[in-house]
């Protein structure tokens, strides 16, 4: 049947499944390029299915291709995050460039959302034989042999293969309220490691938020956002602060003190004071009930209130802590992802505050380097703020321009200053500017075309916080400016092995000699890149994250 169809150029199924199965028997009969070109139709014809997007990504890998390879696996999973058989895909993909630690993580999740999934728990139990991790007892003469027997043996103890922790988990999430950015990167992650765990997952977003987004991740929208309170008053700012029924509120409407138990874990993973009232109030109100408890601070008390009311935010806020210390125990721990932030919280609030990785989600294989002869991708990724460092892109244009006329500059914009977006706009074909949001995929895709990442952060604002965009530009082996006196300059400091310049003063002066100096040494500054990328994937991810959540 394959044959006659693939010679006669007949009409293509209509379905994934009728297509992969074509694809198979094309394989079977040694048609392997038309098998693979099929897999790549599957893609075109169903660009959403998340079957036909592994189908092609497979046949990719096949060919060697594996950036494309990526990119739709990458797009698979930002549609459909619990599609098992496209995170064996990822799995795959993970151990053909080397990252074995990413691969175990694919695949445990898979089995995890597919327990009887035959490919997931052959590959699964195949890596963790080879690198040592296979326990002992479904190990055969230290040879595991996949016959029908044993994979059933291998589905029935699960419990070997996928680690498994008690109760559920809780991620209270108000922050959430667009469809892209941090929240929804953080929650899809923390959904996927935590299900791999064997713990089911209820997630609570802002209620505003779109219900595309929050059923993607079988979230619920159901709670009023007061993450970021702009005040035109001290008045108002202490309203938002220490009166937020809101928040309390919306959580007794969901989560009746029936509805949670003590084996439960509630993870609050970016958070500032405004929320830290409104869950005290709610734990409080469960008595004997409340769960264990997890909150991953962000940002300094006070950061979005007038200067003159941040020693009343500090104040309060360290009262709010201490309470709920108090009222919680060993139940409740804290953590900051900043080393600045966390000696800050702890120094202010009286009680430990521990430093936790960031929380990213960075596709298993690194940038390919461009050949030097290339003009160099200058790449400015993110919401367009003046903190970071927008207002001065038309002066960096213009100075580096002059010194290397074939550098390129690939700029997002979204919520940018008009006169900047519209000066910049004056300089194509030099700048190309991206003016929408991007997330998952897309936004991963967008990164990986630069050469160097410009994050000349304003110390004011990034003083304590951090920038996931910085560290997943390092991840990806990308060298970077930034500001000194930020959490950016620190982390380079101390783990970045020297992979970006770091300028004194933020200014365009300074952010344009930078991006200079950068480029004056761009090979030597690419090499301790892609040296220490692999080290800060180890370091930054959603297990060891997790697993830090858990030590305490």
């Amino acid at each position: 049947m394959a044959a006659d169809l693939l010679s006669m150029g007949a009409v293509l199924p209509d379905s994934v499944d009728a297509m992969r199965t074509l694809v198979q028997q094309a394989w079977t009969i040694g048609r392997k390029a038309e098998a693979l070109d099929l897999a790549l139709k599957a893609a075109a014809l169903w660009p959403t299915d998340p079957g036909a997007l592994n189908l092609a990504a497979a046949a990719c890998m096949d060919r060697g291709d594996l950036a494309e390879a990526g990119r739709l696996l990458d797009r698979a999973l930002d549609l459909h995050p619990a599609h098992a058989e496209a995170h064996v895909g990822a799995g795959r993909l993970a151990d053909m460039t080397g990252d074995t630690p990413e691969a175990v993580r694919c695949y445990r999740r898979a089995v995890a959302l597919a327990p009887t999934l035959k490919p997931a728990i052959e590959a699964l139990a195949l890596i963790l034989m080879r690198t040592g991790q296979m326990p002992p007892d479904l190990a055969r003469d230290g040879r595991l042999s996949l016959d029908p027997s044993t994979v059933a043996r291998l589905r029935v103890a699960g419990s070997g293969l996928v680690a498994t922790a008690s109760g559920r988990v809780i991620i209270i999430d108000p922050g959430w309220q667009i469809a892209t950015g941090h929240h929804y990167v953080a929650n899809k992650a923390l959904l996927l490691e935590c299900t791999g765990r064997g713990q089911p997952v209820r997630i609570l977003a802002c209620a505003t938020l779109d219900k595309e987004q929050w059923s993607r991740l079988g979230a619920e929208a159901c709670l009023q956002n007061y993450h970021y309170v702009v005040a035109d008053s001290p008045t108002q700012w202490l309203r938002g602060l220490g009166w937020n029924d809101a928040l309390r509120e919306g959580l007794e409407a969901v989560l009746t003190p029936d509805d949670v138990t003590p084996e439960d874990t509630v993870i609050v993973h970016t958070t500032a004071e405004h929320e830290i009232f409104g869950l005290l109030a709610w734990l409080q109100s469960l008595g004997s009930r409340a769960p264990q408890v997890r909150i991953v601070l962000r940002w300094p008390p006070g950061l979005f209130a007038p200067a003159s009311e941040r020693p009343l935010a500090e104040i309060l806020f360290a009262q709010a802590i201490g309470r709920l210390s108090r009222a919680l125990g060993d139940r409740v721990a804290f953590f900051a992802d900043s080393h600045k932030l966390a000696t800050t919280f702890t120094a202010l609030a009286g009680v430990p505050v521990r430093q936790v990785p960031l929380l990213l989600e960075i596709p298993a294989r690194a940038r390919i380097p461009r050949p030097s002869g290339d003009g160099r991708t200058v790449v400015f990724a993110g919401a367009g703020a003046a903190s970071k460092g927008f207002l001065f892109l038309p002066e960096v244009v213009r100075r580096v321009l002059a010194r290397h006329p074939r550098t390129r500059f690939l700029i997002q914009t979204p919520s940018a200053d008009p006169g900047a977006v519209a000066a910049l706009r004056t300089m194509a074909p030099a700048v190309t500017l991206v003016e929408t949001a991007l997330h998952g995929a897309d936004y991963h895709a967008f990164l990986r075309q630069g050469d160097l990442l410009f994050a000349v952060y304003d110390p004011d604002r990034y003083g304590f916080a951090t920038s996931h965009t910085m560290a997943e530009a390092v991840c990806h082996g990308m060298p970077v400016v930034t500001t000194d006196k930020t959490t950016m300059a620190d982390e380079l400091r101390g783990f970045g092995g020297g992979c970006g310049v770091i300028v004194e003063r933020f200014t365009p002066d300074h952010a344009a000699e930078g991006v200079l100096q950068l480029l004056d040494q761009y090979e030597e500054f690419a090499e301790r890149a892609r040296l220490v990328a692999p080290r800060w994937r180890e370091r930054h991810n959603i297990t060891t994250f997790v697993e830090t959540l858990y030590s305490v």
